[in-house]
C-alpha cells in the first residue's frame, strides 16, 4: 500500500528532514523517470532516495561507506554543481517540501538582497497519487521527474513554477474557541466530517476520525476536538505537543504501515525512533526497503484487476507462464509510448500556440482581401470608372 501525504506529515518531515540534513553538501542529483525515483548523493556517499511512484512513496536514507567526495559514473545529473543545503520547509497546510540549495562558497546570508532569487530549489510535491520532484532555479524549472501539465500548471523544464493553491481556512494559526464553536454548530451532524477536509487546515482523511471523535454532537465534543485539531497544527508545524516522548508512529493500514507523526489514538500504533525510520519499516514491509530498488519492486501490489483486465501481481487473468509475461510486457511498452506521445503533444501545443493563430489571421486576411477585390470589381460594373493617367 502507498505512504498516504497529508499536510500534518508532510510539515513534520520536512522539519525532521531541516534537522537532518541541513549544512550537508549536496554532490548528485538524479530523476529516474522509468522508476518515478528521486535520488539525492551526498558527500560521503548517503543517500536520499525518494519513491515518487503511485506505488510507493517512501523517502530513505541510506548511509554510505565512503568518505570525502563522491563522483557517481553518471555525474552530477541534473544539478550543475555541488551545493549545500540550507533549509527544508513546508507552507502551512501544504503537500509540498522544498529543499532549499545555496552554491558551496556562499550561505542566504552572504548573498546581496536581489540575488537570493537565484538559489536553487528542489521541490517535491506529494499531492494525491500525482507526486512530482523539481529541480527551479530563479522561478523557471530546470529539470523535472515528470514533466506534464497539472490543471492550468505547465510542468516542463523552462517553464514558470508555480506552487499549487490552497486556500482552507485556519491554515496559519488556531482558532479561538468562539470561532470554532460558531463554526461547528453550522455544520450539520451527518455532513461535518465532509465539512472538515474541504474547509478546515490540517484535516485528512488520515486524521478527520481523530478529530471528530467517537461522539460529535455536543458543545464538549467541539471543544475536544479543537484540542486534537491543536494537535495536528503543532505536529505540522514541527512543534509536536510534549505530552509525549514519540514524535514518529506507524499506523496499521491494512498488511502496510503509514508514517505518522501521531499515533492518532490508535492501539495498534507503534512508535518509531524518527519519520524515517517510520518510512524506512514501510517500506520493508511493502518488499521495498533492502537493496537496489527497481522498476520491479515498485509494481502495485494489489490483488484487484486493472482497467486493462491484468491482475497487479498475478498476470493475465486465466494466462499462465511465459505468454503472460510477454503480453505484460507489451502493453507496458504501449502504455509507456502513449504517455510520451501525450507529452509530446502538450508541448507541441503549447510551443504552436501563436503559429496557430499567426496563420489563421493570415488566412482571414487573404479571404478578406479577395471579398474586397471582388466588391470594388462589382461597384465597377454598376457605377464605371474612369482609369487616371499620366498626361504628358
Amino acid at each position: 500500500m502507498p505512504i498516504r501525504y497529508d499536510s500534518v506529515l508532510v510539515g513534520a518531515l520536512a522539519g525532521e528532514l531541516a534537522r537532518t540534513l541541513g549544512g550537508r553538501r549536496l554532490e548528485e542529483l538524479h530523476f529516474e523517470a522509468g522508476t518515478r525515483q528521486a535520488r539525492a548523493v551526498f558527500n560521503g556517499g548517503d543517500r536520499l532516495v525518494w519513491m515518487l511512484h503511485p506505488a510507493a512513496g517512501q523517502v530513505l536514507l541510506r548511509v554510505g561507506e565512503q568518505r570525502g567526495k563522491v563522483r557517481g559514473a553518471r555525474g552530477r545529473g541534473v544539478l550543475r554543481r555541488a551545493a549545500r543545503i540550507t533549509d527544508v520547509t513546508a507552507g502551512a497546510d501544504e503537500r509540498r517540501i522544498v529543499i532549499h540549495l545555496s552554491p558551496l562558497d556562499r550561505i542566504p546570508s552572504d548573498l546581496p538582497a536581489d540575488d537570493v532569487g537565484e538559489l536553487d530549489s528542489l521541490v517535491f510535491e506529494l499531492h494525491t497519487n500525482q507526486w512530482n520532484a523539481l529541480l527551479v532555479s530563479a522561478g523557471v524549472i530546470r529539470a523535472v521527474l515528470w514533466p506534464r501539465r497539472a490543471g492550468d500548471r505547465l510542468l516542463y523544464p523552462g517553464s514558470e513554477y508555480s506552487p499549487p493553491e490552497g486556500g482552507r481556512v485556519w491554515s496559519a494559526s488556531q482558532p479561538d474557541p468562539e470561532s470554532w464553536k460558531q463554526w461547528w454548530s453550522q455544520q450539520e451532524d451527518s455532513e461535518r466530517t465532509r465539512a472538515l477536509l474541504r474547509n478546515v487546515a490540517w484535516v485528512s482523511r488520515l486524521n478527520a476520525e481523530y478529530v471528530l471523535g467517537s461522539d460529535h454532537t455536543t458543545d464538549q465534543d467541539a471543544h475536544a476536538a479543537l484540542t486534537r485539531l491543536g494537535s495536528l497544527r503543532s505536529a505540522g508545524c514541527g512543534e509536536p505537543g510534549l505530552d509525549s516522548e514519540f514524535h514518529a508512529w506507524t499506523l496499521v493500514r491494512g498488511a502496510s504501515l503509514q508514517p505518522y507523526p501521531l499515533d492518532l489514538d490508535e492501539p495498534e500504533a507503534e512508535p518509531r525512533e524518527s519519520l524515517l525510520h517510520a518510512m524506512a519499516a514501510a517500506a520493508g514491509k511493502d518488499g521495498v526497503g533492502s537493496g537496489d530498488l527497481s522498476s520491479e519492486s515498485l509494481q502495485p501490489t494489489s490483488e484487484t484487476p486493472s482497467r486493462t483486465g491484468i491482475s497487479e501481481t498475478g498476470g493475465l487473468k486465466g494466462v499462465k507462464g511465459e505468454e503472460a509475461e510477454r503480453l505484460e510486457a507489451a502493453l507496458r511498452r504501449r502504455a509507456s509510448r502513449a504517455r510520451k506521445r501525450r507529452f509530446a503533444l502538450e508541448r507541441q501545443l503549447d510551443q504552436g500556440t501563436y503559429e496557430i493563430i499567426r496563420n489563421r489571421l493570415t488566412s482571414q486576411g487573404q479571404e478578406l482581401r479577395q471579398r474586397m477585390d471582388q466588391l470594388n470589381t462589382a461597384r465597377k460594373d454598376v457605377f464605371g470608372s474612369i482609369e487616371t493617367r499620366l498626361v504628358a
